[in-house]
């Protein structure tokens, strides 16, 4: 069925050998099958091999009477060899049928004779529900082959189908989705799970909708020039495939439009006493359908096909955004909606190429998906909402539509421009610009009224619970961090031991962990997330995807109050506290730094190289922050609690790479940061400086932290073994702030950076 030019000849040659046949073959229904089946007028069609399998049927019961008895007749046709493996129904029945009955209502055929056998096109249906059930990706290619399906995927067309091919890359675009999914290794879908998903709705929908909008554009377009009678056959083709058999329909996008329509509260009373409701759409399309061949209703069934595939975008839009705030696993949520926005890709596209652009990245399976603060959900309904009024409008409402609300306006997008330079990415990068929303929606709640169950319900719902409960076993620091932490959701664990409503910690404590956990340490998972994949793909526009991305979150978007969330920021004031800003003071020589790597790197190679150089950029900006926190302590041992818990919050995200290089360091370092203990002495800052020296961070990177000109820190090193120093080792009380500036006063002077070098 996929190769017209064999399949003319083949229609030819049975066409002649049926005619030797028929004079004997007496059955009325029997002469009506073989007459469609070989047409020459009519377009053939072909599903779960139906014209072997009635032909067959026929044939038997042909013979059986002339050879004597059924086994007779066996044994004199013999198995024909191109036919082995095919089992055939044993209750398998023709197509010579003038309605076909749903609960949305009877559709009645165009050719009223009952001389149209449409048993071919309501085969479909069964070849699908035969594949989809089916075990083991051997099993899956070989049926989708022998069922036709392959060769109906890659039939091709005109009109849409060409739009679709051009779309897709080509006009076997649907074969290669379950190629690709049927693969033994290299897939480009994650799971089981995702692969299984895939391929049933490529199956189900998207070869389905194909092939019906190919037989409504041969009978609904006058430029086609089909007779009456051919169009009419073309109708009725198209409709047995959408609606499919009684025992099939689960399998068919009829099916689909219901389990849509009860979605978006579009069902409405059905036919059939016992089916209960029935959705819109069906009615919508049976009506068109039954009011025959024409280029306006054909408009209209396509118009209620688009409906079908924008609720389920949307729908799936959603259940990722869900994945995504909730830490569960997206794959097959994401390869769904792949599946689904295929039907309505190129549509988007012509409307608007950056919505598109927003929708195929987020529902691309070699990518991760990301949405923050709803975005994932919100700007897929701005963008299918923009694409088609007329389709939104028939769309119904989203049942959980009302648990988000959605904002006016989203990050701008294009190019990024920050005082260190800009970077114009490849791609819609909203999803990672409303990273730093997010976490505004969180850090602004954090006041002397706080409400912790707010803030905490707020993190969950903006996706940042998700975003830091990821599993990035891909990853190396994510691998860093598994081995220190000894659990993998460990940045989630740590906060909430500030929402924990039993906490003993101070409020100023609190406050500063959930603040430097939620804006630090899972943006700097989030990027570097981001930054390793994409440097290890092989796939150069995933690659660009991640590459987008991580700069997004590494910068945020072009407005003063959401940037000021981001590690950007961070670095620079830490630039101001090191001595590392720019001449002009604006920037830290970090981001400068990071800008030119995001700039510079534009291929798989060079990424890789960029990638090492912008995580090294990352830990100088956080074993500033922790040794800085470490100096706080030291100068305030009478009011420390705040100052340790954000170092604590900061250790948090250097602490993989210090145990990396010094493991009873990272044990010292976790100590002195304990929130449960207080301050034993004030060689914190000498203590921290000797082990970040251990990271091999560059000197004239790292800077001089204002204030310890004047320290020397000879003789005073790290206890040998810091576990047994910690848990043996007693708080001191407080000196006053006077005495501590006198001790420090008449220390000799070492420069920072000379203890870096």
């Amino acid at each position: 069925i996929g190769a017209p030019e064999d399949l003319i000849k083949i229609i030819g040659e049975g066409q002649a050998l049926w005619r030797i046949l028929k004079p004997w073959l007496t059955d009325a229904d029997a002469r009506k099958v073989f007459d469609r089946m070989f047409s020459t007028v009519y377009t053939p069609q072909a599903a779960n091999n139906y014209n072997y399998c009635i032909a067959n049927e026929y044939i038997d019961n042909f013979l059986a009477p002339v050879m004597g008895t059924a086994s007779a007749a066996a044994t004199a046709l013999g198995n024909l060899e191109e036919a082995a493996g095919v089992t055939c129904a044993s209750d398998i029945d023709h197509g010579l049928v003038t309605t076909i009955t749903t609960n949305a209502g009877d559709y009645n055929l165009q050719i009223t004779d009952g001389s149209n056998d449409i048993g071919a096109a309501l085969a479909y249906s069964e070849a699908v529900k035969k594949v989809v059930n089916l075990d083991g990706s051997t099993e899956i290619a070989t049926a989708f082959e022998s069922t036709s399906l392959k060769g109906l995927a890659e039939r091709g067309g005109e009109g849409t189908a060409d739009m679709f091919a051009n779309h897709h890359g080509g006009a076997n675009w649907m074969s290669a989705i379950i190629t690709d999914a049927t693969k033994a290794s290299g897939s480009s879908y994650s799971t089981a799970g995702a692969k299984a998903d895939v391929i049933h709705k490529t199956i189900q929908d998207s070869i389905a909708m194909q092939s019906i909008i190919t037989d409504l554009e041969r009978a609904g377009l006058a430029e086609n020039g089909e007779t009456a009678n051919q169009k009419k056959a073309y109708w009725d083709s198209a409709a047995a495939k959408y609606f499919g058999t009684d025992a099939a329909r689960s399998s068919t996008i009829y099916a689909r439009a219901d389990k849509r329509g009860k979605n978006f509260d579009q069902m409405v009373a059905g036919s059939i006493a016992d089916k209960g409701e029935v959705s819109q759409v069906n009615k919508n399309i049976l009506a068109a359908l039954n009011a025959g061949p024409s280029e306006a209703n054909m408009n209209t069934i396509i118009k209620n096909l688009k409906v079908i595939y924008t609720q389920a975008t949307l729908r799936y839009a959603y259940l990722v955004n869900e994945d995504l705030s909730e830490a569960t696993d997206w794959n097959e949520h994401q390869a769904e909606g792949f599946a689904f926005y295929n039907n309505i890709a190129p549509y988007v596209k012509a409307k608007s190429p950056t919505g598109h652009n927003m929708l195929a990245n987020y529902f691309n399976p070699k990518v991760v998906p990301d949405s923050y603060n709803f975005f994932g959900y919100c700007k897929s309904k701005a963008v299918l909402k923009a694409a088609d009024s007329a389709v939104w409008s028939a769309m119904g409402t989203f049942e959980n539509d009302d648990k988000v609300t959605c904002p006016d306006t989203f990050p701008a997008e294009g190019k990024i421009t920050t005082d260190a330079g800009s970077y114009n990415p490849s791609n819609q990068i909203g999803a990672s610009l409303s990273f730093a929303g997010a976490i505004k929606a969180v850090t602004s709640l954090l006041d002397e009224n706080v409400n912790y169950a707010t803030v905490k319900s707020t993190y969950d719902a903006v996706g940042l619970r998700g975003e830091a409960g990821q599993k990035r076993i891909d990853v190396p620091y994510y691998n860093l961090a598994i081995k220190y932490f000894k659990e993998a959701d460990w940045i989630n664990t740590y906060i909430e031991t500030a929402f924990d409503s039993s906490s003993t910690l101070a409020t100023a404590a609190r406050l500063e962990i959930i603040e430097k956990t939620a804006r630090d340490n899972v943006a700097v998972q989030a990027v570097i997330s981001d930054l390793y994949k994409a440097q290890a793909t092989t796939d150069p526009d995933a690659s660009t995807v991640h590459w987008d991305h991580a700069a997004a979150k590494y910068f945020g978007p072009d407005n003063t109050e959401d940037r000021s969330q981001t590690i950007y920021a961070r670095a620079n004031k830490r630039g101001a506290n090191y001595g590392t800003l720019d001449t002009g003071g604006k920037f830290a020589k970090t981001n400068k730094v990071v800008m030119e790597e995001f700039n510079g790197a534009t291929t798989i190679p060079s990424r890789k190289t960029a990638y090492t150089k912008i995580v090294n950029q990352i830990k100088i900006i956080y074993a500033q922050c922790v040794l800085r926190y470490a100096y706080l302590i030291d100068t305030n041992l009478g009011n420390y609690v705040e100052y340790q818990a954000e170092g604590q919050a900061f250790w948090k995200i250097l602490a993989p790479w210090v145990n990396d290089v010094d493991e009873n360091g990272a044990v010292y370092l976790e100590g002195i940061f304990d929130t449960a203990r207080a301050p034993t002495h004030g060689d914190h800052f000498c203590h921290a400086l000797e082990i970040i020296r251990k990271l091999d961070l560059r000197a004239t990177d790292f800077g001089n932290l204002e204030g310890t000109g004047n320290i020397d820190c000879s003789g005073r090193t790290v206890p040998t073994d810091a576990a047994a120093y910690l848990a043996t080792a007693a708080p001191v009380s407080a000196a006053p702030a006077t005495f501590r500036a006198g001790i420090f006063a008449s220390l000799a002077s070492v420069a920072v950076a000379l203890l870096l070098a």
